[in-house]
């Protein structure tokens, strides 16, 4: 890879303008894919991204939100800048909804002649208030944080190596909070011992 797997760290006080920055030396080439596309620092990478001249596929937890994005975007830009490759949900906490998005998007990738040149983990969830199980039986904040772009980039890991894919992580500081044991328990406590902010920090 270009650059290896990296993460950032955005300040909150001025992440649209260190994404901007950022994404004005990715290559315009090729599809980007960001993950919570919709929200967030995921719609400021995605805008960064775009208005930096690249296309990105977006990644959302809700299809249909994603595709309206996408025409608004393509409206504003009178180009083919947002690209949904499914009409399913991306659930990060499912590796069948997983498996399918890569799926969708490899099949995107072959029909226009395209190639991966970013994948961008954003989705995520946090502090919930209750323990709550995924599709495949993980607490949700460990499976969407940690797992889920681990599943993906692994679903995706051939074309990876194949188009020389940039990985990034976004990601929150909540780890360095202090005296913080690292406790992987949290990613399988039950309902009664369950601190969701806990959880959210070890994930």
């Amino acid at each position: 890879m270009r650059h290896g797997i990296r993460a950032a760290r955005c300040a909150s006080s001025a992440p649209s303008r260190f994404l901007l920055t950022t994404a004005q030396r990715v290559p315009s080439e090729g599809y980007h894919v960001v993950t919570g596309a919709d929200a967030g620092l995921g719609l400021a990478t995605t805008a960064a991204l775009i208005e930096a001249g690249s296309t990105v596929v977006l990644g959302c937890a809700n299809a249909s939100r994603g595709q309206a994005l996408a025409q608004k975007i393509n409206a504003v830009t009178q180009r083919r800048s947002a690209i949904v490759c499914s009409d399913d949900d991306l659930d990060l906490g499912s590796t069948r909804s997983i498996a399918a998005f890569c799926d969708g998007l490899r099949r995107q990738l072959q029909q226009d002649g395209s190639r991966l040149a970013s994948l961008v983990h954003h989705a995520g969830v946090m502090g919930l208030g209750k323990y709550t199980p995924t599709a495949d039986g993980d607490e949700t904040q460990w499976a969407m944080n940690y797992k889920g772009p681990f599943r993906l980039t692994h679903c995706l890991w051939d074309q990876i190596l194949e188009d020389n894919t940039d990985v990034l992580c976004l990601t929150s500081a909540s780890h360095c909070a202090p005296n913080l044991p690292l406790d992987f328990s949290m990613a399988s406590s039950c309902e009664s011992t369950y601190h969701g902010w806990r959880a959210y920090q070890c994930a």
